[in-house]
């Protein structure tokens, strides 16, 4: 399927556009700075489907799809806060399969 019409297109990494549009600057170093917590990178399969996200304050976070391109998981790798989607024959979500954190109740 691909990227959809409202994504950014490009196969240029974030520190090469970056040099392109600010020859002067150095984005590693502000980027991959200790420092910065809200640093983010996205990977993308050959057909432009988001399949993996590293986040320094969420972690990293992978996505499988279906053969057709609909999202077939979001993976956290926690027992917590994944989700696996079904869908029907006319490509409607059906349900969502989330872990989730597990309810405590106080002691009376």
């Amino acid at each position: 399927m691909g990227r959809k019409s409202w994504q950014f297109a490009s196969r240029l990494p974030a520190e090469k556009l970056s040099k392109i549009h600010n020859p002067g600057i150095q984005p590693d170093l502000l980027v991959e700075h200790a420092y910065n917590p809200i640093h983010r990178r996205h990977q993308y399969d050959p057909a432009g489907e988001l399949i993996r996200t590293l986040d320094k304050l969420r972690g990293e976070i992978k996505y499988e799809y279906e053969a057709n391109g609909q999202l077939h998981s979001r993976d956290t790798g926690k027992l917590v806060d994944s989700e696996e989607f079904r869908y029907d024959a006319a490509a409607n979500r059906l349900n969502c399969k989330r872990s989730m954190n597990p309810t405590f109740k106080a002691a009376t």
